[in-house]
Parts: C-alpha cells; sequence; structure tokens
C-alpha cells in the first residue's frame, strides 16, 4: 500500500476499509465458524456424497478480508474421502476464490517432501457482476520441483467466464438470489512431460449470503457428470 500522508485521507481510507469489511461480511463464508454443507449427485443425478466447508479463521490484512477454509469430501456412506485447505479473499474489486480449492490435500501429500511453486490460482466475482457482464480468465499454474528438477506440472484454465442471468435458487437450506456463472475448464497433469487435458463446461451459482448455492458441470460434449447443491449451512 502506498504511504498515506494526510490525516484526511488517513481517514478516508479507514472509513472506506471499514465499508469494504461489512459488505464482505454478507458472504456467509467471511463469518469464522461457518459451517456450509452441499450434496453431491453423479452423471446419472444420485447422490455421491458430501463436501463441508468450514471456516477456519477470518483476517483482515491491508484492505483485505480473508477467510481460511477447509474443505472435506466423503462419499454417500459418509467416509471421508479428502480434505484441503484454501482462502477466499473479499476487497473493493469482489469475491476472490482460491484455485487451490480444487486440489485435495490428500493428492498434494505425494509432493510433501518436494517444493510445490504455484503462479496465479484466483478466480475474481466482482461485486458489480451482472447479467451480460464477461468475467476474468482463471488461471493456476503448479510445478513440483524435486532436487532441483520439475517432476510435473497441473495447469487450470477457466475461461469463456460470463455471468448469464439472475435467478432464484430454491435448495434445503433455503431460497437464495443468485447470479448465474457459465464457464469452460481444462486441467492437465502432466507428468515428466506426459499429460491429457481434460476439459468440461460448468455452470454455478453464487449468491451475496452464502458464496456459491449450486454448481453442474457438463462434459465438452454437454453430457451431465456432476453437480453440488446447497444443503445446509451451520455457525458457532
Amino acid at each position: 500500500m502506498k504511504t498515506i500522508r494526510f490525516i484526511g485521507l488517513i481517514i478516508v481510507g479507514s472509513i472506506c476499509s471499514h465499508a469494504i469489511a461489512q459488505d464482505c461480511r454478507s458472504y456467509l463464508p467471511f463469518q469464522k465458524g461457518n459451517r456450509i454443507q452441499y450434496a453431491m449427485t453423479d452423471k446419472k443425478d444420485n447422490p455421491s456424497g458430501t463436501v463441508q466447508y468450514s471456516v477456519n479463521d477470518v483476517i483482515t490484512s491491508g484492505n483485505d478480508l480473508v477467510a481460511n477454509i477447509t474443505s472435506t469430501t466423503s462419499d454417500d456412506k459418509g467416509k471421508q474421502l479428502s480434505t484441503s485447505t484454501f482462502t477466499y479473499t473479499c476487497n473493493s474489486n469482489g469475491l476472490s476464490i482460491d484455485m487451490k480449492s480444487m486440489l485435495s490435500d490428500q493428492a498434494l501429500s505425494a509432493y510433501k517432501n518436494m517444493t510445490v511453486k504455484v503462479d496465479g490460482g484466483q478466480m475474481l466475482i466482482p461485486h458489480s457482476a451482472a447479467p451480460g457482464t464477461q468475467l476474468p480468465d482463471a488461471v493456476m499454474h503448479m510445478e513440483v520441483i524435486n532436487e532441483g528438477k520439475t517432476i510435473s506440472t497441473i495447469d487450470i484454465r477457466m475461461t469463456n467466464r460470463k455471468v448469464e442471468a439472475n435467478e432464484d435458487v430454491v435448495t434445503p437450506a433455503g431460497t437464495f438470489s443468485c447470479i448465474k456463472i457459465s464457464f469452460d475448464s481444462e486441467m492437465k497433469t502432466a507428468t515428466m512431460g506426459i499429460g491429457i487435458p481434460v476439459e468440461s463446461k460448468s455452470v454455478t451459482w453464487y449468491s451475496e449470503k452464502v458464496g456459491m448455492v449450486k454448481s453442474k458441470t457438463f462434459s465438452k460434449d454437454d453430457k451431465p457428470m456432476g453437480s453440488m447443491m446447497l444443503s445446509s449451512i451451520k455457525s458457532e
């Protein structure tokens, strides 16, 4: 941040920072202790498990409000499959989601004794997003380095992101006013230079009250691959 030299500007900056924090508090992920659960279905729309987001802590860093979150994925029998830790960041630009949320801690555990470098990896949803708004692409590049050599890379690209509409979504946790966002995804994991990209299309619904409310994923030829729906919200 640039140094502010005048008391008047300090006061204005403080007021703006407070306003940003208050706006961000409208997103439920920015409240410590919250537990947000989603029900997952497979490509045939059969129940396939749950994902729970637990907000571990919320801190203020400059003009950013940062929520540290752990997601826990379980199968339809309740058996825990994986966990992942990531962040949501909110500021005057909007809500920024850490793309590492797509990678479980278990998936990364094989690299625990190696160096992992990540470039990019933030997906932005502006506060002003409205139907017709074209959103910026989101890109993440991860390198796994062992003894000075890159042995594996993971690349995730989200392109053609667009706000399609304003819609009300009915869930077991209530009804939420949302923006509907569509985008294309490509994820490529390469080991020793060999990798095959996996392409998909997604539609997600976001509410300023809870963050993501619903998500549907399709193959590149528009066949259903699975979905997530908000099922419960609990807070301490």
